[in-house]
Parts: C-alpha cells; structure tokens; sequence
C-alpha cells in the first residue's frame, strides 16, 4: 500500500474514535417522619439531607392546608399537609427520588367560659346571659328546661319556678373544633304577690287608686280590700284576673286606709300583702247654680259648678228620679252648661259627676221644679178648617219667654217645602200656597230660653 493511502486511511480511523463519558453518581434523600401540628400554631422549618450532600428543596403538595418558603412551613388550615423534599442533581449526580412526608393538621381547639347564674323568682322580666368563647366565636345558648324557662337568643325568659338550665356552646368551624358545651342552673323561686304601687304608705291623690302588684304563683284571681282598720273592706273591695285593679269611691278626708291584697291559689283565698295610705284631701265638684231646690224659668238652664281636684271632664245628668239621666246627659270640660229643660212642673233630679285620676264619680246632687210654661197655640184660622186662596194669615197664642216664632208649612208632618217665615210678632201671613184640595201641615215653633221647640202642629184641606 502506498503511503499516502495509509495516510487517508489512518485520518479517517482517527475520525471515528468516540470517547468514553463517565456515569452519574446517584442519591438518597433522608427526610424523617413529621409531627402533627394543630392549626394556629406558628410556622415551623423541616429539614432533610441528600447523601450527595446537595441542597434539598421542599414543596407543599397541599397549598390548601400549608405552604412552604425555603423550608418554612406555614399552616393555612385544618386537614392533611404534605410536603416533597427533592435534589434536582448536578453534572456528578443524578436527580435524587424526591420523598414526600405527610402530617395530620388538627383543628384548634377552643373553650367556653360561661359563669353562674343568680337565682330568680318567677314572674321577673327576661333577662340576657353573656358567654365568651377562646377562640373569639359568638356563642349559642339553648335550655334544657323548657317548662321552667326558654331562651331567645340571649335573652331567657322564666315560665315556670323550678330549676332552669342553660347550656352555651360554640360549634367551631372550618379551623377551630367545637368547644365543650358548658352549663348553668338557675333556681327560679315561685313568686309572691306584693303591692307596687301606690308607694306605701303614700298619700292618694284623689277618690280612687289604681293598685299593681307582683304575680303570685298559682294564683288565678285576686282582690283588693279597703277598709278603716286592719283586714276590713268596709269602704270597697275590687277583684281582678290581672296584677292591677282601680279601687273607687275612696275617701277624700285624710283618714288613714288599710289596704289587703287577697290571692286565690287552689281553691283558697288568702293574704299576701297589706299596705297603709293616707286618704288624700280632695274638694269635691258642687253645683252653684240654678239655686238648688228652686223652680226653673224656662225650657232651657245654665248649671255651673266648682271645680272638683284633679278633674278633666264632668258630666251632668238630668232624670225624672234620682241618679238617672232619662231627660239628658251632657258632657264637658268647662264649669258650665246649658240644657234643655222640661216645662211640665215635674221634679228635675240633676247629678253631677267628675273625672279624675281616670275614675268617674259622683260630685254632687240637686232637685229642681221644671217650670210650668204656656205653649204657643194656633188660633186662626180654625184647625182642620177649609183654607181658601194662596194667601192666609196665621195666629196664635204667645209662648212663655218666646222672643221668636217660626211657622213651617209643608206636604207632610214636620216639612217647610211650602213655606217657611219667622216674626216676632204672634202673627205672619203666608202666601203661595196651594188651592187644589190637597192637606197641608203647619208646625209653629218658638225661641225662648235660648233654645228652638215645637209649640204646636194642624192640619188644613187648601181650597180656591
């Protein structure tokens, strides 16, 4: 072979010559077991070597529950953490099989306090109870005895004597664990019925009172007595399904009265409190005018009185015996008042009553002579009589104190669709009226005492 084909060929040798590369080292990682933790607690470092002596890296697999920063792991919420330690190798070592660790992250736990509760006694108003949870979470009450009392929020309301429970709890949430249930007994006393008011032994204000007092357990009914000595009703007695009652018809003379307040329990009455007031010095109402027992002087009367103490309205009643108003019933809030009258010679019977301290009551009561007045009377033409022409003039007799007279001609009793015309005079003429044969109806009324009254009424047959 010539040389220069053994140099060709020597080149090409040396062309295809590849050098051997050398093998990776391989790696372990050594990462230990985790401790569980509790969610709240702080951030916390892992740790964990490669036997190539590299530096580890660590990730989270659940970001949900915790992260991880370099090698701080900080915990987010309550479930499973786990965490991936790996060694991603370098030009001697291969990558090493990452090892992940796995903890259980707890809820954090929590605690009520939730201190005793005073006693009560039946018939007291709600009242509100406070708890406080660790974990700063609102708290939720309930009873366990509902017959005794029941719960609204915070508010327990008693129902019954006895022994009331209450229980706080808190349920946790995603983070916390419920807090143990923690609980509070309340004896509830059985209430006694004791007067509120009036003060005792405080003067009244007027001639009645109401009087209030606290629920007695079991009772369905109660009564006040009022008397002029210890345990007497002498002067009244009132009964109420409530806790109140308005005792009238008290004195009104500074007398000492003794008040006892009665409950009905099972059948039995019985005294659960008693009370001493001072009767209050009230004037009453008195009539002052018409002079009492005298006659009156027309169809109508201005009665006028003083004032009772306290009062806001007075009623005066007019009757044909004592303590009716059969005639009239007039209410005010003045001291004077002007009603009709009757003018029949009867005996008026006239009370006046007040109201005061929200009672009505007798103040006062007069008789009177209803004065005996002469009623105007149609004279002409005749009653009943034939009229003739659209034009007739009507007359009469003069009313006692009339200083008006009014006549009303109408198509039926008591109408003025005719004709209607007022004089002073005891006579007026009448014009337009009808002369066809039909009836027509004449009503004559007079003004005396300050008021309108019919005096006397006929009919006529109109006629050409």
């Amino acid at each position: 072979m010539c040389a220069p084909l053994r140099t060709l060929l020597a080149s090409a040798f040396s062309i295809l010559l590849i050098s051997p590369v050398a093998a990776l080292n391989s790696q372990t990682i050594a990462f230990g077991t985790l401790a569980g933790k509790t969610y709240g607690s702080a951030p916390f470092t892992v740790s964990a070597t490669a036997s190539s002596g590299l530096a580890i890296t660590f990730t989270s697999l659940t970001t949900s529950v915790c992260t991880v920063s370099t090698s701080t792991v900080t915990l987010l919420a309550a479930g499973t953490c786990t965490i991936r330690a790996a060694q991603a190798g370098n030009a001697s070592f291969a990558a090493a099989p990452s090892v992940n660790q796995s903890f259980v992250v707890a809820k954090s736990t929590q605690a009520i306090t939730f201190a005793a509760l005073a006693g009560r006694t039946y018939g007291t108003a709600p009242f509100v109870v406070t708890a406080t949870a660790t974990s700063g979470l609102a708290i939720s009450f309930s009873s366990t005895t509902v017959a005794v009392c029941t719960v609204s929020g915070t508010s327990v309301t008693i129902v019954a004597a006895g022994t009331c429970s209450v229980q706080a709890a808190q349920a946790g949430n995603l983070y916390t664990a419920a807090a143990p249930v923690v609980q509070q007994t309340i004896t509830v006393n059985p209430s006694v019925a004791v007067i509120t008011a009036p003060t005792k032994g405080s003067t009244l204000t007027g001639n009645s009172a109401m009087f209030t007092w606290t629920k007695q357990t079991g009772a369905t009914s109660y009564q006040i007595w009022v008397g002029t000595t210890a345990g007497a009703k002498d002067i009244t007695t009132v009964g109420s399904n409530g806790l109140s009652a308005t005792a009238g018809s008290l004195p009104t003379n500074g007398i000492t009265l003794y008040v006892s307040l009665y409950a009905y329990v099972n059948g039995v009455w019985t005294v659960k409190d008693t009370a001493t007031y001072k009767a209050g010095n009230q004037t009453k109402a008195v009539i002052t005018n018409p002079t009492k027992g005298s006659t009156l002087t027309g169809s109508s009367a201005t009665f006028t009185w003083s004032a009772e103490t306290g009062a806001t309205s007075y009623q005066l009643w007019l009757g044909t015996a004592a303590g009716l108003h059969d005639i009239s019933s007039t209410g005010t809030s003045a001291l004077t008042v002007t009603v009709a009258v009757p003018t029949n010679g009867s005996q008026v019977y006239v009370t006046l009553q007040g109201f005061a301290n929200g009672v009505w009551a007798v103040q006062d009561t007069a008789t009177y002579t209803a004065s005996t007045l002469a009623k105007a009377a149609i004279t002409s033409p005749a009653k009943l009589s034939l009229l003739h022409g659209s034009s007739v003039t009507f007359t009469w007799s003069a009313q006692t104190g009339a200083t008006s007279y009014q006549l009303w001609v109408g198509t039926g009793p008591g109408l003025n669709n005719i004709a209607s015309k007022g004089t002073s005079t005891r006579s007026v003429n009448i014009t337009g009226l009808p002369t066809n044969g039909s009836t027509i109806y004449v009503t004559l009324q007079g003004y005396a005492g300050g008021a309108w009254s019919v005096q006397d009424t006929t009919t006529y047959t109109t006629g050409p």
